[in-house]
């Protein structure tokens, strides 16, 4: 038994009501800290008289809540780290990270050096897979290490200290709106407000309501990743189906996609893609008064998108997800950024600087190439519709067409009650950032409420 395999053992990953997280990477208790000052600083200096400054402690708490991990990650991110080999820790470092590829150009490039959709326990490497007949089973016959069936579903807080701080900072706010609608026009100005302060009635409620119709549909997520209960490929059946496995080629390969066209942007290996090409907009405007500020901000001009067919391993055998038919795919984090003075050619750079004038634009500064994906030997998980296909096709492909699961394909038709989505990372990595639905609907309903008891006032 593995290091990473006692741990699993050991540790709950059902974390119950309330669980208080803490950041587990070095530039998050920077940020941490800050916020933890700002809110004590906001808080003392509130018990003292001035009542706005509550208003400090809750971008103190903001800060606090959204750099607190969720209540499983740290757990997993150790898991992760003793689970890599030293070897491979170091092959990861030499691909992540930022790299000044051109220092004339201004050209970099940043790969993430921690990615919580990666695999968590050790998967098989391509030495070790059936290209011959890509349906089979492993030679083990077992699930993967990291399948529901061997580790379980964890399940996050119900609280964690993401919500804690987040119902901190909103009653923090809430005070000091209420505070600021009760005064008078005079002491409103004398304060250092400018206009009428009645438009702080509406802030609340339109964040609160708009965070609800999000956080309601990720809880919806949550609920049926939590809910519906894990296939093994060997055994599934026609229908809606769970999976969770390792991205083999199917019969199609693979692709290389050069980001924006350009070469030194090849990504390989991938079998889903996103990327989009902004630019960074600058341009001057002047007041009443003869002032002159600039503002600049990222602006997307090109994207791009495809997907192919892929072959989902579970170690129990492989099944080909139809990965075009599905309208959900969830990427987690980017694969890799450039980011560059200029465009790739002069013709480009100088048709893109006329085109921004022309339109009003302004300057184009910068320019920022960014790629999502899904790629060879990357854990997985699906919530697809498992439907039959002809025996010619399975036979056409060289696999025993007499085991049952080799007659089926995963297509992304929703069914009632059911949306099909693929996600980049296993059911625990994805699981492991998830918030409960508790901090993703109560939370903010609660700040909603919260708000339109303003009006009240």
């Amino acid at each position: 038994m593995g290091m990473s395999d006692e741990v699993l053992d050991q540790t709950s990953l059902d974390r119950g009501f309330f669980h208080f997280s803490v950041p587990y990477i070095w530039w998050m208790w920077i940020i941490w800290a800050l916020g933890a000052i700002m809110a004590v600083a906001g808080l003392a200096l509130a018990a003292i008289g001035d009542i706005a400054l509550l208003a400090l402690s809750g971008v103190g708490f903001l800060i606090l809540a959204f750099s607190s991990p969720g209540s499983l990650e740290a757990t997993l991110h150790g898991i992760r780290k003793g689970a890599i080999s030293h070897e491979e820790q170091e092959k990861q470092a030499e691909e992540r990270g930022y790299e000044m590829q051109s220092w004339w150009l201004q050209r970099s490039s940043y790969a993430p050096t921690n990615d919580p959709n990666d695999w968590i326990l050790p998967a098989p490497g391509p030495t070790t897979w059936n290209m011959e007949d890509i349906y089979a089973a492993d030679a083990s016959g077992e699930a993967l290490p990291e399948h529901p069936h061997k580790v379980g579903t964890p399940r996050p807080a119900t609280l964690s200290a993401f919500g804690l701080f987040s119902l901190l900072s909103i009653t923090c706010f809430l005070i000091w709106i209420w505070e600021v609608l009760s005064m008078s026009p005079e002491e409103f100005t004398d304060s250092g407000g400018q206009g009428d302060a009645a438009f702080m009635k509406w802030v609340m409620p339109i964040l609160g309501g708009i965070l609800l119709i999000v956080g309601w549909y990720q809880a919806k997520m949550l609920a049926q990743m939590l809910d519906t209960p894990t296939s093994l490929v060997r055994s599934m059946a026609v229908g809606s189906n769970e999976l969770v496995g390792q991205v083999r080629p199917a019969k199609e390969g693979d692709l290389s996609v050069a980001v924006g066209g350009a070469s030194h942007r090849t990504v390989h290996n991938l079998v889903s893609h996103k990327w989009t090409h902004q630019v960074y907009r600058c341009h001057r405007t002047t007041d009443s008064e003869g002032n002159s500020k600039e503002s600049c901000s990222w602006h997307e001009v090109e994207r791009s998108a495809s997907s192919m067919p892929f072959m989902l391993h579970d170690g129990t055998g492989g099944t080909r997800i139809l990965a075009d038919s599905f309208k959900r795919l969830d990427y987690g984090n980017f694969l890799k950024r450039w980011e560059s003075k200029h465009d790739d050619s002069i013709g480009k750079e100088l048709f893109g600087q006329m085109a921004s004038k022309l339109l009003g634009g302004g300057n184009i500064k910068k320019h920022r190439w960014t790629i999502w994906g899904l790629r060879i030997g990357n854990p997985v998980y699906v919530m697809g519709n498992t439907a039959s296909r002809g025996r010619e096709e399975a036979e056409a492909e060289g696999c025993d067409a007499s085991i049952g699961h080799t007659l089926l394909h995963v297509n992304g038709e929703d069914a009632p009650g059911v949306k099909t989505i693929i996600r980049r990372g296993s059911e625990l990595s994805n699981l492991g950032t998830m918030r409960s639905g508790f901090e993703m609907v109560i939370i903010p309903a609660l700040m909603l409420l919260g708000g339109i008891a303003m009006f009240l006032i």
